[in-house]
Parts: C-alpha cells; structure tokens; sequence
C-alpha cells in the first residue's frame, strides 16, 4: 500500500522544486468531494458492492461504476453547485480509464486510489500517464507485485502515490537503481555490493514513510480491527497419468528437442 494523505506537505529538499511544482497543479480549486477508485474490470463490481455494503452508497453520496469503457457517458456531476457538492464516488476500470480519459481528467477529485497498482507499472504506457494526469491532492496505490521485473516499476508506481519522491526515472535509475542491480550479479566486486548495500538503504529510507505492509505475522495476530487467518496448508497430492497422457509424455522425451538434453546428463 503506497499512499500520502497530503504529499504536498511532505516535500523533499532534493526535490522540492518539482513537488511545489506538482502541488500547485494537483491543489483542489473547489469544495468538492468526489472520489475515484480505479480497478481491474473483475473487481469493478466488487469494489462498488462494498462500498454499497459499507454505507457510502446511500444519502448524500452516490456510486457509479464503469466497466470496461462499455459504459460511454462521462461520471455523473455531483449534486448541489461546484462550490459544495455532494459526496459521489467514481468505480472505473482501467480500460474506462482510456474511454473516459477527457471526463476523468476534467475534474478535481478529493482522493484517487488506484487498486492492483502494477498497472501503472509501464511509466511509458498510455493508462499509466492517464492516472497520473488525474487532478487530485490524495492519492493511494495498492498492490501485491510492486515489483516484477526491475525497480523502474516500483518507480512509476511511487511517482503516482508521491509525485517527486523518488525524483525522475533517469535520476533514479543512475543513482539507485543500476547500482542495486550491479551489487546484485554474481561477479560484482566488494565495492559494487556495499555500494549496493547503501543505496537499498537510502531507497527504503525514501519509502518507508509512504509505505504500508501486510506482513504474514500481522495476519497471525489478531489486532483490534481484524482477525487472525489460520495459517496456510498445503496438500501436494499425486496423480497417476492416463494411458493417453503418458503416451505423450513419453512422446516429449523421445523428441529431438528434449533428448540430446538427456543424453548429456
């Protein structure tokens, strides 16, 4: 979970001309309260479901979910003037997202919060500069895979839940993030791993305060607002193959492909 409050008051000596920067682009210019929650298209439903569930979808607050961009009119205005509307709450996938980009990105939103944040892993792909576009001050991210393939993903995931923090993607990977990867190789030098070891250290300094984990000893403990899962079980059960499967397994084998590999064992 990656996420800031108010991000705008969190600036960075070393990044602070670009923060202010971000900041008076993002500032809200209106009294408004509306939401947004991006999501994959198989949990749009869900999302608005629980928000329903939860009591935000009664009185003075309305939902409204878009799903797969199938849904062609822009999110509904909120109720009472520009100057002290009604709470409302925008579910979009997405996919919605590029449908609906226009309408999304014509508004002042009070929070945005991006669910399976790895979306936005590409910092060059369309959806990812889209939701960083959205005009709003709060901004969270949630994600299971911050990281799949290399720390630019984390970076393009941070540069949406703290604009700034981690400065721009060249900076980044000059002085973070190819040492940590050069620090990683089997024949790195003694001075490459400390240097790696240092700068993993500076990265987690700049993350821990926006970061929050669900360790697998926290879901142990029952705290005061959850309970404790049991812990995981695995069965490993073994099955015979049919006497179809096992005419192709073995047919595998026999293959040019895989029996010189054999042969050389």
């Amino acid at each position: 979970f990656f996420g800031n409050p108010n991000w705008s008051s969190s600036i960075v000596p070393s990044v602070s001309a670009r923060q202010r920067q971000l900041e008076s682009a993002s500032r809200p210019t209106s009294c408004t309260s509306r939401h947004d929650a991006t999501s994959p298209t198989r949990v749009v439903s869900k999302t608005r479901a629980a928000a329903s569930d939860r009591g935000l979808d009664r009185s003075r607050t309305r939902a409204a979910a878009f799903d797969c961009g199938r849904t062609g009119a822009p999110p509904p205005p909120p109720r009472g003037d520009g100057r002290h509307a009604t709470c409302g709450i925008v579910v979009a996938s997405y996919e919605a997202v590029h449908r609906l980009a226009d309408a999304l990105l014509a508004r002042q939103w009070s929070c945005v919060v991006l669910d399976e944040g790895q979306k936005i892993r590409n910092p060059e792909s369309r959806v990812t500069r889209l939701c960083k576009q959205l005009r709003t001050p709060r901004r969270y991210l949630l994600s299971g895979t911050p990281v799949q393939n290399s720390l630019a993903e984390l970076w393009s995931l941070f540069d949406f839940a703290v604009p700034g923090r981690l400065g721009t993607l060249r900076a980044f990977d000059d002085e973070l993030a190819r040492p940590i990867r050069a620090g990683g190789y089997a024949g790195a030098r003694p001075a490459q791993v400390q240097l790696a070891y240092r700068c993993a250290l500076a990265l987690r300094d700049l993350l821990r305060p926006y970061l929050l984990r669900r360790t697998k000893a926290a879901l142990r403990e029952a705290g005061e607002a959850g309970v404790a899962l049991p812990p995981k079980t695995e069965h490993v059960l073994l099955c015979r193959l049919s006497s179809d499967q096992l005419a192709l397994y073995r047919s595998v084998l026999d293959g040019d492909d895989v029996r010189p590999a054999l042969e050389l064992r």
